[in-house]
């Protein structure tokens, strides 16, 4: 299965690939950048994705300045509103990317 994960180079990321790839998964990182391009580009790094997982987000263990609860803020709600958009493009674009059957989808990968 074609697995794209934001996030892979965090600590979670990192440790849920890891046992994906041991399960013979196909893992992809999603560039950092891409979470706040537009739509369009994000959408052809998840082309051919079979599932999406969302772990970006910066480190909450910081000084909750205004400027790092925005960035907090933006890390994961922005990025999460782009993910959506970029897989509702493609869903427009191709029947085959859909909204899986989630226990099926979690059965496989956990498998």
């Amino acid at each position: 299965m074609k697995i794209s994960i934001t996030g892979l180079n965090g600590y979670l990321g990192s440790l849920i690939a890891a046992a994906l790839k041991d399960k013979g998964h196909d893992v992809n990182g999603i560039n950092r950048a891409l979470l706040y391009a537009p739509p369009a580009l994000l959408a052809s790094a998840l082309d051919k994705s079979e599932v999406v997982i969302n772990l970006a987000g910066a480190k909450v263990l910081q000084r909750w300045t205004k400027a790092n609860k925005d960035e907090i803020y933006n890390s994961r709600v922005v990025t999460s509103k782009n993910l959506v958009a970029a897989i509702n493009l493609l869903q427009e674009k191709d029947f085959r990317f859909r909204f899986p059957d989630i226990e099926s989808a979690l059965n496989e990968i956990l498998a």
